[in-house]
């Protein structure tokens, strides 16, 4: 793992860490940088024909709600051998409590949606490096 411009390397997890959590939060910003500037606004690119009768479907957002059934099956797809995730609960007892779950969940994911307003706990983002073939090094 690369620690500076200098070419060192660090072999210290901690370190390692660090280096690549500041990679992955930084590069949509430098990948933005790069980006040329245009004359167009976004919306020229949402355009669309009179003829085709699409114009005033852009002026609305509709929102089906998320169903009880909706979150069962998603439930239903969970890995059962895989390790917990970030709060710790095993897979296993959610599927086993899904009919208890469903109804809870579709209001708290329906309620989230409409108001647009999300806990922070909702908001945690986990980068996993992915290394090259065979040189972690890279």
């Amino acid at each position: 793992m690369r620690q500076d411009p200098a070419s060192r390397l660090t072999f210290d997890p901690k370190n390692i860490s660090n280096i690549l959590n500041k990679h992955f939060a930084t590069c949509g910003q430098r990948l933005a940088a790069k980006m040329p500037h245009s004359e167009k606004h976004y919306s020229d690119y949402l355009q669309l024909t009179n003829s085709l009768n699409y114009t005033s479907q852009l002026d609305s957002f509709v929102f089906i709600p998320i169903t009880e059934r909706d979150i069962e099956l998603e439930i239903i797809t969970l890995p059962t051998k895989k390790a917990e995730g970030l709060y710790s609960c095993p897979s296993r007892i959610i599927k086993c409590a899904k009919l208890i779950l469903s109804k809870p969940l579709a209001d708290i994911f329906n309620r989230l949606i409409e108001t647009g307003i999300y806990p922070n706990k909702l908001e945690i983002l986990k980068i996993i490096p992915i290394y090259k073939v065979e040189d972690e090094t890279e």
